[in-house]
Parts: C-alpha cells; sequence; structure tokens
C-alpha cells in the first residue's frame, strides 16, 4: 500500500508539474492529427508511441509541416548532471523513438519532417531530435 501512495504521489506531482510548463501544456494541447497511446501497425511490428501530433518544426509552434512523436517518461535526474542525464536518456531511448519514426514513415500521409522527443514532467525536460528522410538523426536536446 505504502508503494500505491508513493506513486500516485508521484503522478500527481508530474500532472501539476506539466499543467504548469509552458513545453508540457504545449504537448498536451489539440494539435492536428493528435493521437495519445495510439497504436500502429506496420509488416513488421505494432508499436504504440505516448503522444504524436502535427506541428510546426520549433517546440512551441503550431503549424502541421511536421510529425512530432512524444514518449512521456518519470525517470528522474538525481546526481547526474543535465548532460549526462540527456545524453544517457537519449541513449536510452533512441532506438525506440526512432523504430516509431521509421514506421510510421512508410505511410504516404506522414510528413517530411519528424521531430521526436521524450519528455520528463518531474524536471520539466524536452530532449528532442529531428529524424530525417534518410534515417540520419540530429540531436537538438531543448
Amino acid at each position: 500500500m505504502r508503494l500505491a501512495a508513493h506513486e500516485a504521489h508521484r503522478v500527481a506531482r508530474a500532472l501539476e508539474k506539466t499543467l504548469t510548463d509552458p513545453v508540457g501544456l504545449w504537448l498536451l494541447q489539440p494539435h492536428e492529427g493528435a493521437q495519445s497511446e495510439a497504436g500502429f501497425t506496420t509488416l513488421q511490428r505494432t508499436s504504440r508511441a505516448d503522444r504524436s501530433f502535427l506541428a510546426g518544426d520549433a517546440v512551441g509552434s503550431s503549424g502541421n509541416s511536421t510529425l512530432w512523436i512524444v514518449d512521456f517518461k518519470t525517470t528522474e535526474q538525481g546526481a547526474r548532471s543535465d548532460e549526462q542525464f540527456r545524453a544517457q536518456e537519449l541513449d536510452k531511448y533512441r532506438p525506440q523513438l526512432e523504430s516509431y519514426a521509421a514506421q510510421l514513415r512508410l505511410d504516404a500521409r506522414t510528413p517530411a519532417q519528424i521531430r521526436l522527443a521524450l519528455y520528463y514532467p518531474l524536471s520539466s525536460t524536452l530532449v528532442e531530435w529531428r529524424y530525417d528522410i534518410a534515417g540520419d538523426t540530429t540531436s537538438s536536446p531543448a
């Protein structure tokens, strides 16, 4: 029961921080084509991204030129520096998000521009990068 109470407190804190963070609000606001926990299937696998939507190419922008694929993570930074935290989390989750992008790239309706992001509501941290058509990536943590 203690674990459940602790986790309920963490969830409430994460929600509160998200709803007071401009980036968190932008991620959750209505966007064209927005989906949460929507599955997508290709011949090879079924995947489920936490959130995807169309917006502009920059964080906080409007529009529909870029597909954003975002996973929410509750990992806390702990004693790691900002740089260590971002680098380690990117190493851990980049393959997962890039596999989502590769799958969605097969759909002709997917825009040419795809941005991938990890959002950490407990620290109001967004780590995002561009996934390009050739599968090359450019990291641009925010």
